[in-house]
């Protein structure tokens, strides 16, 4: 799924958890924002009931072919995420605190100065 360098969750109960609060944050804000329509307003809503209601069936008695299905939904939710929230998320009028909000990492927009190692020679030769 997604791996440790990530800002989305590896933890299901995690993914839950962020995935809620980012689609309660949309639904609070995108008329603010302005900038992403209804439509995909209600398709990020209809995704995210698509997850939580495979995602509810793997809390009970384990299922093998549940938590199949549930790894499925998540792989195919979880690229739509990261679509939506790159398409519409990582630019104004979205702001940097909006994006903390979410649990959205923001990009570093600031260089840093990289030092490079100086190379000693190792060609054995002893003086």
């Amino acid at each position: 799924m997604s791996n440790t360098h990530d800002f989305i969750p590896r933890q299901d109960g995690a993914f839950d958890v962020f995935y809620r609060n980012l689609v309660d944050f949309v639904l609070d804000n995108h008329a603010r924002w302005k900038h992403i329509s209804q439509d995909y307003v209600d398709q990020l809503e209809q995704e995210f009931d698509q997850w939580t209601k495979a995602y509810q069936k793997t809390l009970v008695p384990h299922i093998p072919q549940l938590t199949t299905e549930k790894n499925r939904v998540r792989l195919t939710i979880e690229r739509a995420l990261r679509a939506f929230i790159n398409r519409f998320l990582r630019w104004p009028p979205v702001t940097d605190l909006d994006r903390d909000k979410m649990g959205v990492r923001n990009w570093d927009t600031i260089r840093t100065p990289h030092t490079t190692a100086s190379s000693n020679n190792h060609s054995g030769n002893r003086s």
